[in-house]
């Protein structure tokens, strides 16, 4: 049941007499029926790549050789299976006499984990390219709103390191008379609308500069389920301080025109 649950299986390998065993877990990751697969190593190397074959081969011989642990990453030739890339961790058995007789090793199924690995690597190099020359500060989430990429765009507008903004540390920037239209983009929920917002944050030099934040969310074309939250926010502090001015001036013509109606 555990083998199940968690995507693993495991074999062992009898040095003294080349008996070969498979947990049932083992057979489920190759999609094999116990009834009609006995354990087979060359099998079993025929459906890796080459490139793996050679790992394992290596890997194999250094722990039979120096008793010690081994583990490898291992891709079958189908890149359809289900268990295409096998990570396994292994140990020695030996003798009273030292000698090593039998190899164990344990098999996780990691295709859906390195090819998310994957997927996101290949989402955050998108958004490098795209975002490098950018005077916008653009910074990608996971439905987790745990930062995957941040341009360089935060560095050169604030001073600020994408460490130091990461898991909510930007919170401690913002101007205190901003935190209510911060929090427009804090308590977003990953799957509601489209959220602007325009704020202070604290440069490192010691001065404010205000940005307009825009937030959504990205979605599967095909599922239609939220896949990542994009940030863009850009430097509006000529804007702001010229609306403020006339903020300011109109305020001073208001109470110019009262003082001489009284």
């Amino acid at each position: 049941m555990a083998e199940r649950a968690a995507h693993f299986g495991y074999w062992r390998f009898d040095l003294t007499n080349n008996g070969y065993y498979w947990s049932p877990g083992m057979y489920r990751m190759l999609g094999e029926d116990p009834k009609e697969r006995y354990p087979d190593r060359e099998w079993l190397f025929e459906q890796m790549t080459p490139e793996s074959r050679d790992i394992v081969d290596r890997a194999l011989a250094i722990a039979i050789k120096t008793r010690s642990p081994f583990s490898y990453r291992t891709y079958s030739r189908d890149p359809n299976r289900a268990a295409h890339i096998v990570e396994t961790q292994g140990e020695v058995e030996v003798d009273e006499n030292g000698r090593t007789v039998a190899l164990l090793g344990v098999c996780h199924d990691v295709t859906a984990q390195v090819r998310a690995e994957e997927a996101r690597e290949k989402a955050q190099q998108r958004y490098r390219l795209m975002t490098e020359e950018s005077g916008d500060i653009i910074i990608l989430y996971d439905t987790n709103q745990q930062m995957l990429f941040c341009s360089s765009a935060l560095e050169r507008l604030t001073g600020h390191s994408s460490d130091e903004i990461r898991d909510g540390g930007y919170k401690r920037f913002i101007h205190p008379d901003d935190q209510d239209e911060a929090d427009k983009i804090i308590s977003r929920a990953v799957d509601s609308d489209t959220v602007v917002a325009t704020w202070r944050i604290k440069h490192t030099s010691g001065h404010y500069i205000w940005l307009e934040t825009t937030v959504r969310t990205l979605y599967d074309p095909i599922s239609a389920k939220p896949l990542n939250i994009v940030s863009v926010s850009r430097d509006v502090s000529a804007r702001r301080e010229q609306e403020l001015a006339a903020q300011a001036a109109r305020e001073r013509a208001e109470a110019a025109n009262k003082a001489k109606s009284e």
